[in-house]
C-alpha cells in the first residue's frame, strides 16, 4: 500500500525511475501475499503506463494498454473497460492519433450515458477532461469549455484530488488556448 503512494510522490518530484522501482516492488510484494484483485493490478498497469509515457517509451505504454485492456475484457469487467476506453483516449490525444482518440472517447461516454450506474463522478470527470483535450487538438474551443463544465462538476462531486487536478490541467490548456497564461499559471498551481 504505501510503495505505490511512494511511486506517486516520486513522480512528482520527477523521479520517474524511482516511481517505477516501487511499482515493482509494490506488485511483487503483493503476489507474495496472494494474488492481487483485478482493480488493484489495472490501477497499478494503469500507472505504469504513464510512466512508461513520461519517459517518451510510448510504444511500451501501448503495448502494456492493449494486455490490460484484453485482461479487463475477460474478467467481465465492463466499468473498468469503459475507463481504459477515457484513459486510452487520453492517451491517443497525447500521441496525435485524434481519430483513435474520437473513437474511444465518444464509446466510453456513449456506454456511460446509456447506464448512469457506470463510471460515477471519476468516469464522468476523467471522459470529460479527456473530451475538452480533443476538442482543443480540433479546435473546438467552445467543445472544450462545455467538456470542461461537466469534467469539473464530476471532479469536485468525486472529492478525489488527483482527479480534480487532471481537470485542472486540461482548464489551464484551454487558458493557455485562449491567451491567457496568468489563469493558467494559476491552474498549474
Amino acid at each position: 500500500t504505501a510503495l505505490p503512494l511512494r511511486a506517486l510522490l516520486r513522480q512528482y518530484d520527477g523521479d520517474l525511475e524511482g516511481a517505477v522501482a516501487d511499482l515493482d516492488r509494490a506488485r511483487s510484494l503483493a503476489r507474495q501475499f496472494g494474488s492481487l484483485s483485478l482493480n488493484d493490478e489495472l490501477f497499478i498497469d494503469l500507472r505504469w503506463i504513464d510512466m512508461h509515457m513520461r519517459q517518451g517509451d510510448n510504444d511500451r505504454a501501448v503495448a502494456m494498454l492493449a494486455s490490460l485492456r484484453e485482461r479487463a475484457a475477460h474478467a467481465a469487467a465492463p466499468e473498468m473497460v469503459i475507463l481504459l476506453n477515457a484513459l486510452e483516449a487520453g492517451m491517443w490525444v497525447r500521441l496525435g492519433d485524434l481519430d483513435r482518440a474520437r473513437e474511444l472517447i465518444d464509446l466510453a461516454e456513449s456506454e456511460m450515458a446509456a447506464d448512469a450506474t457506470v463510471g460515477g463522478d471519476h468516469g464522468r470527470a476523467i471522459a470529460g477532461s479527456v473530451r475538452a483535450s480533443l476538442s482543443l487538438e480540433l479546435g473546438d474551443v467552445a467543445g472544450a469549455r462545455r467538456a470542461l463544465v461537466g469534467a469539473y462538476e464530476a471532479a469536485v462531486q468525486s472529492r478525489d484530488n488527483p482527479v480534480l487536478a487532471l481537470v485542472a490541467v486540461t482548464a489551464a490548456g484551454l487558458a493557455e488556448h485562449q491567451g491567457r497564461p496568468y489563469e493558467a499559471a494559476r491552474l498549474l498551481g
